[in-house]
């Protein structure tokens, strides 16, 4: 459906370069070239303005408030990038079930908590022989392909494929950030039904910077909020465009699946 497209013009290409730049450097600095890491804070600001201004100057020759949004967001990885908060808090019971089935090929969690410092208390194994864990699985779904790409690039030996460190809590979090940058999408296309889209732009960037949206995307990275928003966004978005024939059906209820898996 048109709604779930974000619309990227053939001249984009530069913003590209500029963002995927940005997102190497911000995923990969340990493995980086000590040239390149003496002065990593400034070439990841150097990117991400540089994406944002190139974003800004070819949305507002086409008065595009989408636009708008998508210049902002390499700001908001660049403020992923240059604080440590990773995986931590709720976040260690929402990334233990991704390692242990991708890398250890079980369900037991010892090993991931204490390799990312679980309270004692999840030590105590249940009825099932198992230690228990009592968040949602959505959020391990929705890392699965950013977790894998860096897998593959520890296998490839930038870097000891352990599933733990540096490369995959960022790769992690930077996949929150933009599935949390789809939510603010799908929200601003749900108000932009109903009035202009300078004021569904407005009512967007309130939603995303001025309540704990931008916190979860940022500083908390590896809890569930920010994908549940987005998860929540698509589903109201799908319904509003309407339902017709089995297709649409489907994606309605795996998308209400989604939503339940999240939170």
């Amino acid at each position: 459906m048109p709604a779930f497209s974000i619309q990227r013009p053939p001249s984009t290409g530069i913003f590209f370069l500029l963002g995927g730049g940005l997102v190497v450097v911000g995923v990969l600095r340990p493995v980086l070239p000590e040239a390149v890491r003496v002065h990593w804070t400034a070439l990841v600001t150097v990117f991400a303005v540089g994406a944002a201004l190139v974003q800004f100057v070819r949305a507002r020759g086409r008065r595009d408030y989408q636009g708008y949004l998508v210049a902002l967001l390499p700001l908001v990885l660049a403020a992923l990038y240059l604080q440590p908060q990773r995986v931590a808090s709720d976040g260690i019971f929402y990334y233990a079930p991704l390692h242990s089935v991708i890398v250890d090929g079980d369900l037991d969690f010892e090993n991931e908590y204490r390799v990312l410092g679980a309270r004692p208390g999840y030590f105590q194994r249940t009825e099932t022989g198992r230690l228990p864990n009592n968040y949602s699985i959505g959020p391990a779904l929705l890392w699965t392909p950013f977790f894998l790409v860096a897998h593959i690039l520890g296998h490839l030996g930038l870097y000891r494929p352990t599933g733990f460190g540096y490369p995959y809590f960022t790769a992690v979090a930077t996949g929150t950030v933009l599935v949390g940058f789809l939510g603010v999408v799908w929200m601003f296309r749900l108000v932009r039904a109903y009035f202009r889209p300078s004021t569904a732009f407005v009512a967007a960037l309130l939603v995303w910077l001025a309540s704990f949206h931008v916190w979860y995307m940022v500083f908390e990275p590896s809890m569930s909020h920010a994908m549940a928003m987005a998860s929540v966004a698509a589903f109201v978005l799908l319904t509003h465009e309407g339902t017709r024939g089995g297709k649409a059906f489907a994606l309605m209820g795996a998308l209400g699946g989604v939503v339940a898996l999240m939170r």
